[in-house]
């Protein structure tokens, strides 16, 4: 199973959520992976829009070993 279209609300719990998250996916094995909804559409969805600290959580977590992402903050003008 695939999750997407997921997120967490960019409220101060966010980064509980984002642990809460991925704590999830990474106990069940049936579930491969999410895709995070990360759009501004009726609330702001964006890992940008939260905190430094959901962002950060987001990261430490994605770059484990379950999920092996390269999480490095992109530099210079978006496109």
């Amino acid at each position: 199973m695939l999750i997407v279209e997921t997120a967490a609300e960019p409220t101060a719990r966010r980064a509980a959520d984002v642990r809460e998250l991925f704590a999830g996916v990474s106990g069940d094995d049936g579930i491969v992976g999410f895709i995070w909804f990360n759009h501004d559409k009726r609330a702001d969805w964006r890992l940008e829009a939260g905190s430094e600290e959901s962002r950060a959580e987001f990261r430490r977590l994605a770059s484990g070993a379950r999920f092996g992402f390269d999480v490095r903050e992109r530099t210079g003008a978006r496109p």
